[in-house]
């Protein structure tokens, strides 16, 4: 589910890798046997510590403010008792009796799902790691240890190598290559030789804001929610967030140009860098990127829904 919602509601237009991952979860729900399951394990531990990026910092804020509530009970307690005290609390709960069960329930439900996310990174590990159990004895009875032993590690090193094969960008290697204009003829020819990985890069580049949900070295709400969790200063929280951005890195642009570490958000290379790649395609191929006419370049200009 996890994979699904970043997948329609965050990527738009999905990577060969995002697409790799989607089947690589497919296979594992559709597979009972252990290689199903190993595909199994290794996404739902991958989604567990991505999520855990989020639910340590929230949970650490989430019981500082239940801890300053409960300091602070004493004056929460005179200001309910004022309130319940007052004729205007009673008229304007007679007058909006409506919102009443939406902000009881909906309260309810917060708390809820509060509980969910932080108990889903623990509850999915172990929920994996009991079933991957469960089918390597199955295989060791059947197939032998050797065997049972193999068939994960086949899964682990095919699937991680196509992952890292997938992962490539080419934006960089594109840029690179019209960094300086032909000095010579042969220089020139060269580069049109080399015409589709250029397309094929400056595609990306262009087409980033669909495919990527934000940039590497930009995922600035990671740093700023440990600095504002844990008290740390910023540089310990960008290594955070370092960290974090090697674990998402499927869902991030890799960037061009260096990323400054204080740069403001208006100057994000997913707003900088398709514009960029829409001027060098058109100087190297002499026509407007959106005439291309390829069905991602008119899937970013069309509306969703169109």
């Amino acid at each position: 589910m996890l994979l699904l919602l970043a997948r329609f509601f965050v990527v738009r237009q999905a990577t060969a890798a995002i697409s790799l991952t989607l089947a690589l979860a497919g296979l594992g729900l559709l597979t009972l046997r252990l290689a199903g399951l190993t595909l199994m394990l290794i996404l739902g531990v991958y989604a567990a510590v991505w999520l855990a990026f989020y639910v340590v910092p929230l949970t650490t804020l989430v019981v500082e403010g239940l801890l300053r509530f409960l300091g602070e009970l004493s004056q929460h307690l005179r200001e309910l008792y004022q309130a319940l005290t007052s004729p205007t609390f009673w008229r304007d709960l007679l007058l909006n009796w409506q919102l009443l069960p939406l902000m009881v329930f909906g309260g309810l439900l917060a708390a809820y799902s509060g509980t969910l996310l932080v108990a889903l990174p623990i509850a999915v590990t172990v929920i994996y790691a009991r079933a991957w159990l469960a089918g390597l004895a199955t295989a060791r009875a059947r197939l032998g240890r050797p065997l049972a032993a193999l068939v994960p590690v086949a899964v682990l090193l095919l699937g991680g190598g196509l992952l890292l094969l997938l992962n490539r960008q080419p934006q960089g290697k594109a840029f690179a290559l019209l960094a300086q204009p032909p000095a010579s003829p042969i220089e020139a020819q060269a580069l049109l030789n080399r015409q589709d990985e250029i397309r094929a890069g400056l595609l990306n580049a262009y087409l980033a804001p669909q495919r990527y949900i934000s940039a590497v070295g930009e995922v600035r709400h990671v740093r700023d929610l440990y600095a504002e969790a844990f008290n740390i200063p910023s540089d310990q929280a960008g290594r955070v967030q370092a960290l974090y951005e090697s674990v998402a890195q499927p869902l991030l642009y890799q960037p061009v140009e260096p990323i400054q570490p204080n740069a403001g958000w208006d100057n994000q290379a997913l707003q900088r860098e398709p514009a960029q790649a829409a001027e060098l395609y058109e100087s190297f191929f002499d026509r407007p990127l959106v005439e291309a006419g390829t069905p991602a370049v008119v899937a970013r200009c069309v509306p969703p829904g169109t």
